[in-house]
């Protein structure tokens, strides 16, 4: 449930798009039109967001979704409608596991915000050359980790070791987007951060963002984004790699290719942190670690 006393400000992506259903049902709308619920709504959450949009259709009214997870949703709709060609294969990735020496180390670290403990003694290392997936619900303190890693929030107890050159895509990419086309944004990464070794062309190649150079970056699809994120992040060269959310709005085609993204990101040597609340994703890229009630509990 959400606290009837908290700021919007202080609720989750997920705990807000929970909210604006509640909303939508309280306006006694006959129809209700839903983008992409999977991507915000976690995984524990769905079953009983469905339950009460079952309870509004059987009253009568009319719920329409679009949605990439079919199967998920599958048990509670009346109708599937496809559109295009949609051929679902499994791609599992195997990130590569060369580590070497300590990148981050937390010890103890505890956050408060207002007169609510977020995090509660987390213990978490990570080697160079490592990928670690957390997993957590809709208002866990997810992001709120992130933040605390990067030194945008203060602990209120214990300690961070943190390597100089860390780099943190947050759930909306676009925030840090500043130029009126894409590729002005690669050129400008590579002239700040001194990446003379690299070829534009071999960073529009990679992280296949040929077909969108012209276009402004406030103007692309979530998925292409997501790529223009991680190709600026490759640019700068960071020690550590943070993406929050990294799966939200992508379809099955754009997940894969996130997937080889981030394992090529490992192989060239970066150490990446990522949160998601899909744990299907988190199950398939690498070792992972659950975020629940402000505790941090790995799993291998």
């Amino acid at each position: 449930g959400i606290s009837i006393n908290k700021s919007i400000d202080e609720l989750s992506d997920g705990q807000k798009y929970r909210l604006l259903l509640s909303l939508a049902i309280l306006s006694n709308s006959k129809l209700i039109l839903i983008d992409e619920l999977t991507s915000h709504i976690d995984s524990w959450s769905i079953p009983y967001v469905m339950n009460i949009l079952r309870s509004y259709v059987e009253n009568g009214n009319v719920v329409i979704i679009a949605d990439h997870r079919v199967k998920t949703l599958r048990p509670w709709v009346d109708e599937v409608i496809s559109l295009g060609d949609y051929v679902y294969e499994h791609c599992a990735i195997t990130i590569p596991r060369n580590p070497s020496g300590l990148c981050i180390e937390l010890r103890d670290v505890s956050v408060k915000l207002g007169n609510r403990i977020i995090l509660k003694n987390i213990n978490m290392r990570l080697r160079r050359g490592e990928c670690l997936v957390i997993i957590g619900r809709n208002g866990s303190g997810k992001t709120t980790l992130l933040k605390t890693i990067i030194g945008l929030i203060r602990p209120m107890k214990g300690s961070i070791t943190r390597p100089n050159k860390v780099f943190y895509i947050p759930q909306i990419p676009i925030y840090w987007f500043s130029c009126k086309r894409v590729i002005d944004e690669i050129v400008t990464y590579i002239s700040i951060f001194r990446r003379f070794d690299l070829e534009v062309d071999e960073v529009v190649d990679v992280f296949y963002l040929r077909h969108i150079l012209n276009r402004n970056p406030y103007c692309i699809s979530v998925g292409e984004a997501r790529r223009l994120g991680i190709a600026l992040a490759y640019i700068a060269k960071p020690d550590l790699l943070l993406i929050d959310e990294p799966t939200l709005g992508l379809d099955h085609r754009s997940l894969c290719l996130l997937k080889n993204l981030i394992a090529y990101l490992v192989d060239q040597g970066l150490s990446v942190v990522i949160t998601t609340h899909d744990i299907d994703f988190a199950t398939d890229i690498c070792r992972s670690c659950i975020l629940d009630d402000g505790e941090l509990r790995c799993l291998s």
